[in-house]
Order: structure tokens, then sequence, then C-alpha cells
């Protein structure tokens, strides 16, 4: 019985690929986010509910700090006053407003 077999050549790219693009889109870790915070890589948390409440307000249900294609940014889930969900992504270093959406 064989535990192990090799995988087919036409196989590797894909696992790769599989990969590179889940790396593009991972959550950073809380203590590597407190690093890139200190260093000045990524806005403190204070700074981006400030921005997110001047351009959505309401209550902030989840931020997190994720690479996206080798950018820091922050994602930051709302819940406006009439009960909507809100997405708004930061870049994580300059606090520019990348995209909102409403979410259904």
């Amino acid at each position: 019985m064989k535990f192990f077999e090799p995988c087919p050549s036409s196989v590797l790219p894909a696992f790769a690929l599989l990969l590179v693009s889940g790396a593009a889109l991972a959550d950073v870790g809380f203590t590597q986010a407190e690093a890139l915070r200190r260093s000045g890589e990524a806005l403190p948390q204070a700074r981006v509910v400030d921005i997110v409440n001047k351009v959505r307000p309401g209550e902030i249900t989840d931020l997190e700090l994720d690479r996206d294609g080798g950018r820091l940014v922050y994602e930051v889930e709302i819940s406006d006053a009439q009960g909507q969900q809100w997405d708004v992504e930061l870049d994580a270093k300059t606090g520019t407003v990348l995209g909102e959406q409403q979410d259904d």
C-alpha cells in the first residue's frame, strides 16, 4: 500500500496558484498587525474608526487588517442606524477610502 503518490505535473501549477492567491488575500495576524501599526505601515485602529465614522456612520461590527494584492488594507464592516450592513475598505497606511458597498 502506498501512502504517498507523486502529483501529476499538471496539478503542481494549479496548486502553486492556489497558494499564491490565498496569500494575496490573507488576514494579517494580531502580532504582525501590532508591529505594522508601531512601524507606521498601518494606521492605528482608533484613526481607522474616526475615518470610517465620517464616511459611513454606524456601529463597527468587524475591523480586519489584510493584505490585498500586496497592499495593506483595513476591511471594516458597519451596521448603520437603519440596520443596513456596509463594507468599507481603506488603504491601511494613508487612510484613503478604496471602496464601500452595501451588503445584501
